[in-house]
């Protein structure tokens, strides 16, 4: 996780190929890295608030969503392995020393941009789900 960190904050200079002259490839490195952050931040979110939510409420083995034949345990598990191989320290020393063409760069704002797409509005279901499970609680209306 430490070089994660370090990608994500940390201030070395990116190094990118172009063929076009317009393109301001400084630019696209830094929304890829914004990008990255942005869905790395909400995995480990994700997780944390999966195994919240399902501590509390005992429902590992109950469907995730009414719409998908997946637990929380599958969900959770599934996130736990997005992390781990999307969002690793090879993945993440790679954007970080690779000469990538601009054209790559692109192509990966897209990927990422997809996957946060993909998995944020069941992000948002279960936080809220969890948040009103505790404001219930904390209006002793849940013991």
């Amino acid at each position: 996780m430490s070089r994660i960190m370090n990608f994500l904050f940390g201030k070395k200079k990116e190094m990118i190929k172009t063929t076009n002259p317009e393109v301001q490839p400084e630019s696209e490195m830094k929304v890829l890295r914004n990008k990255l952050s942005r869905n790395l931040q909400l995995f480990v979110e994700y997780e944390l608030i999966i195994d919240g939510y399902c501590d509390i409420n005992d429902c590992w083995e109950q469907n995730a969503f009414p719409n998908k034949k997946l637990t929380h345990r599958e969900n959770y598990l599934l996130v736990k392995n997005i992390l781990s191989d999307r969002y690793n320290d090879e993945f993440c020393e790679k954007i970080e020393n690779e000469v990538f063409e601009s054209e790559k760069i692109k192509e990966m704002i897209v990927e990422l941009d997809q996957e946060y797409v993909k998995h944020y509005s069941e992000f948002k279901d279960i936080q809220d789900r969890e948040n009103n499970f505790l404001d219930a609680f904390s209006r002793g209306e849940i013991e």
